[in-house]
């Protein structure tokens, strides 16, 4: 019975302390492999954000309080977050700065850049104030406007008020909120200088009208180096000016005015910006073009690097170089007589600026002033026959 005993034991203890050491064998390859997955996740989660073939491409996470863990967006986060300084990166050395509510990437070539937000404190909120000439709030004898971000370096920091006794500190762009319990506070900047505000203005999908007739535009918050190309300005003062000169604006004005400079898609080779003359004599920026009661003014176009400028009898452009900007201006065929064109588009069903289509619409409606004149539309061509000085607006859908 002893020895039987004594066998039953050692089987036991043999298969415990196998049991043992399978498990810890198990424990270890199966951290393993989960560090393995995860590692994969990683890179299959990046690479399916790198597809696009754009000299910049940049991606965009938000984390995820429930799952502690970033989630790839589609689009910047609205407000209440702050861009995380220390796991945002792009994989060829480029930089990210995120200023007034715009990330801005430095690159000196393609890369891949990946910017991760941190959502603010829910017990602090926190006001961003600048300065400006016409402001929404009146603090300390100077107007402030309500911003979504911290400006850019041609505001300071000025001073800032909290509510149950907080205390706020600001340094190297970040601020720190010393509170015993919820807080806001308002923080505000004042503009260094004179208080001539330069604001950049940059082509988009949607956003408002502005200095090309026919494209639209959204603020942002600094010069756009990529993509991109300087066509022209507009001041709140007629007596303002703005000049651009190695990559730098200056604003030449004895009072204090609002300037806008404008920023038109590279859609590549040369950047060719027209004008049209208008019944002042004064010449609009547009976005194509005119077809119709126009002629070239050759004397007063110019490239900025010297290339040659061609204009055929349709009035098509062509540039001899593609490395060059290029200012293309067309006079009033009759300076008596001026037309705007409207054609709807047919996704949006709204009236959009535009020129005189070929095919496939008709004339939905026109008038004239003063009511001297008859229209048609035939083949593609618009004719206008007109009694005296007149400007007419033709609407085709």
């Amino acid at each position: 019975m002893k020895k039987n005993g004594f066998i039953s034991t050692t089987l036991i203890y043999t298969f415990f302390i196998i049991f043992l050491l399978l498990m810890i064998f198990l424990l270890n390859n199966y951290s393993r492999v989960r560090y393995l997955l995860g590692e994969i996740k990683y890179d299959i989660k990046n690479s399916f954000s790198e597809i696009s073939m754009a000299d910049i491409n940049l991606n965009i996470y938000v984390l995820n309080p429930t799952i502690n863990d970033y989630e790839l967006v589609r689009e910047m986060p609205e407000g209440g977050y702050l861009l995380n300084d220390e796991v945002s990166y792009c994989r060829n050395g480029g930089t990210i700065q995120y200023i007034n509510d715009e990330i801005i990437i430095d690159a000196k070539e393609r890369d891949y850049c990946y910017a991760y937000f941190n959502a603010y404190s829910r017990d602090v909120t926190i006001n961003v104030y600048k300065e400006t000439i016409a402001g929404t709030k009146y603090f300390n004898e100077k107007n402030y406007t309500k911003v979504d971000a911290i400006p850019g370096d041609t505001y300071e920091f000025n001073t800032y008020e909290c509510t149950n006794g907080a205390t706020l500190t600001y340094n190297n762009r970040k601020f720190n909120i010393d509170t015993a319990g919820k807080a806001e506070c308002d923080v505000y900047f004042n503009r260094n200088g004179e208080l001539q505000e330069l604001v950049f203005m940059q082509e988009a999908d949607t956003g408002e009208d502005g200095y090309t007739i026919g494209k639209k535009y959204q603020r942002v918050a600094s010069a756009p180096t990529t993509g991109y190309r300087y066509i022209g300005y507009k001041c709140d003062s007629a007596e303002a000016t703005v000049t651009y000169s190695n990559d730098k604006f200056e604003i030449e004005s004895d009072i204090e005015t609002t300037c806008y400079a404008y920023f038109n898609k590279n859609t590549g080779g040369a950047q060719i910006n027209y004008f049209i003359e208008s019944f002042n004599e004064a010449y609009d920026s547009v976005a194509e073009v005119p077809t119709f009661g126009y002629t070239y003014n050759s004397a007063k176009s110019k490239c900025l690097n010297g290339s040659t400028i061609t204009v055929d009898a349709s009035n098509n452009v062509t540039v001899s170089s593609n490395d060059d900007v290029c200012d293309v201006y067309f006079d009033l065929r009759n300076r008596d007589f001026q037309l705007k064109v409207y054609v709807m588009n047919r996704e949006t069903g709204k009236w959009e600026v535009g020129k005189v289509p070929k095919v496939g619409y008709e004339i939905y409606y026109y008038g004239c002033n003063p009511n001297n004149a008859n229209v048609e539309y035939k083949n593609g061509k618009l004719e206008i026959e007109s009694d005296g000085p007149t400007e007419c607006i033709v609407y085709f859908r």
